[in-house]
């Protein structure tokens, strides 16, 4: 009995950022094994997978901070509140596009769930970028990131209200996770990602 409750104490020690480049790496490397992807495809996956490992697997990642279970529990209570309150707001005001993106939910939720919004909040919302440019330029910069998504078949007024959007949305973000943690900026990160694209808690009857 003893032994399993020291293992169990050992995984336990692991932060919520290693917990999730794990993820990230067993993801990446599933992608390649059930996927038609030819060789080079494959190989930049791997690499992307070697960068990303390379790159942030040190305790200075705000992500290695966060204890595995708190990560966890935060980023599934944020998921959930935000997505319900964005998806109302989506409802009442109707001023967000719909299914952006002609792609099954389980690809969008893996896509947006597991490595956009916690790779462009590490970019963007509590990486260096924020503290060297300031928060206004790093909110500008999230929204010019996304200049092409949002201009895509649309007219310049809707894109540039989607724009404006993106703007205050880097704001919150970033201040979500100075305030809370970067788990938190990047669960609600999600929810919007989720909702603005169509895809998100449609079966509960919000959208």
């Amino acid at each position: 009995m003893k032994p399993l409750i020291k293992y169990v104490s050992q995984i336990r020690r692991m932060s919520f950022g290693m917990f999730y480049y794990l993820l990230l790496a067993f993801t990446l490397v599933g992608s390649v094994v059930y996927s038609d992807s030819e060789l080079y495809s494959k190989l930049s996956v791997y690499m992307l997978m070697t960068a990303v490992f390379y790159a942030f697997f040190n305790r200075t990642h705000p992500l290695m901070k966060i204890p595995l279970d708190v990560g966890i529990v935060t980023y599934s209570l944020f998921l959930l509140g935000a997505g319900l309150v964005f998806s109302i707001l989506r409802t009442i005001f109707g001023l967000m596009p719909s299914q952006m993106f002609n792609v099954p939910f389980s690809y969008m939720l893996l896509l947006y769930g597991l490595v956009v919004s916690f790779n462009e909040d590490a970019i963007f919302s509590y990486g260096p970028l924020p503290r060297a440019i300031g928060p206004l330029w790093s909110a500008l910069l999230f929204a010019t990131f996304h200049v092409f998504v949002y201009f895509r078949d649309v007219g310049w007024v809707i894109g540039i209200f989607r724009f404006i959007i993106a703007f205050i949305s880097g704001l919150i973000f970033q201040y979500i996770a100075k305030t809370i943690n970067p788990v938190a900026s990047s669960a609600v990160h999600t929810a919007y990602n989720l909702v603005i694209t169509g895809y998100a808690f449609s079966f509960l009857g919000v959208i």
